[in-house]
This record gives C-alpha cells, structure tokens and sequence, in this order.
C-alpha cells in the first residue's frame, strides 16, 4: 500500500470513531436546535465552501 492510502485510511477510522463518541457524549446531554439565523448563516458559509471548489471565488 502507498503510504497517502494508510494516511488517508488513519485519518478515516480517527474521523469515524471521534463521530461515534460526539455522538454518544451528546446523547446524553439536552441538544439546541440551531437558532433560524445560525442555520442561515451555516448554510452561506458551506455554499461558499461549495462555490469555492467548483472555481468561484469571491476572494481573488
């Protein structure tokens, strides 16, 4: 194997086991929705990310 597949395969099973225990530490305790503003907000910035990578920047 290449060593960018074991980098990349480390960087997946430690993504994957930091996701399982967010999830079980905020299992236990009472979530929030996300305020209409903070989702609006949340939804520019990845959209930007989006746009971004398919070549449209706003920053040049």
């Amino acid at each position: 194997m290449e060593p960018s597949r074991i980098y990349m395969a480390i960087g997946i099973i430690l993504l994957a086991i930091i996701a399982l225990l967010s999830a079980l530490i905020s299992g236990k305790s009472d979530r929030k929705k996300l305020s209409p503003l903070a989702a609006i907000s949340f939804g520019f910035v990845r959209q930007g990310y989006v746009l971004e990578k398919k070549g449209f920047s706003v920053m040049d």
